[in-house]
């Protein structure tokens, strides 16, 4: 099918594929460029890390981190900008341990998991979250005892859309 309109594209796959790159280029939001969409990834240096009851996972082995968003100081992701995004995280337990954790957004659970108590058993999260400028996103223990965590993949997180 072809556009009548002698500036536009050229058919329906041509238009698709502008208006996708165009969201692609900006993610939907014409202030946000690939320069300053907020990225990071990050990892723990110390193996094996004890984490305390309720204490926030600070992964301090930052090797990307767009605008600053995640502090390693603190374990925390505070958005720079409204939008939907994305997180991923491998927990890995050290000797057939468990490791209870919970992903928040603010203050309140988002979702929780444990590793398997098999030999460096590990869960993987996965998780879409919608955030104003200001939310912030983080994990922390949640059992109610001192567990130790070896994360051998890293945490990330990034702008989606």
């Amino acid at each position: 099918m072809k556009s009548n309109n002698p500036k536009g594209p050229k058919n329906i796959t041509q238009g698709l594929l502008e208006m996708l790159t165009k969201m692609i280029k900006c993610n939907g939001n014409p202030n946000i460029d690939s320069k300053t969409r907020p990225v990071f990834f990050a990892s723990l240096t110390k193996r094996p890390t004890t984490v305390h009851v309720n204490e926030i996972v600070k992964f301090d082995d930052v090797r990307v981190n767009r605008v600053k968003a995640y502090q390693p100081s603190t374990g925390v992701f505070t958005a720079p900008v409204a939008g939907v995004y994305a997180f991923n995280c491998v927990i890995s337990a050290e000797n057939g341990q468990k490791f209870g954790y919970q992903l928040n957004k603010n203050d309140a659970m988002y979702v929780n998991g444990y590793t398997s108590d098999s030999n460096y058993g590990s869960q993987t999260t996965s998780v879409i979250i919608e955030l104003k400028k200001g939310d912030r996103v983080y994990i922390k223990h949640r059992h109610q005892r001192t567990e130790t965590i070896a994360v051998l993949n890293p945490c990330q997180g990034r702008v989606w859309r």
